[in-house]
C-alpha cells in the first residue's frame, strides 16, 4: 500500500491535513505522516517492508546461479 493510498484510506484520521508531493521523496513524505500521527495523537502505523525476493534480486544481480 502506498502512501497516498494510507492518506486516503485513513483519511478521518489525518483531518485532509496531509498531501502527498510527488516532488518530495518518499521518506520525507512518511516522516510527514508520522508527524502528524505524533502531533494528533493518531493511531499508530506499522510499516511493514516486503523484501521476499531480495534473495533472488542478489543472485541476479551478482551473476551467480543457485
Amino acid at each position: 500500500m502506498g502512501l497516498r493510498s494510507i492518506t486516503r484510506r485513513y483519511s478521518k484520521y489525518f483531518i485532509d491535513k496531509i498531501e502527498i508531493d510527488l516532488e518530495k521523496d518518499a521518506p520525507l513524505n512518511l516522516n510527514d505522516i508520522m508527524m502528524m500521527i505524533n502531533d494528533f495523537n493518531l493511531p499508530k502505523l506499522y510499516i511493514v517492508i516486503d523484501e521476499y525476493d531480495n534473495f533472488s534480486n542478489q543472485l541476479i544481480t551478482s551473476n551467480r546461479q543457485f
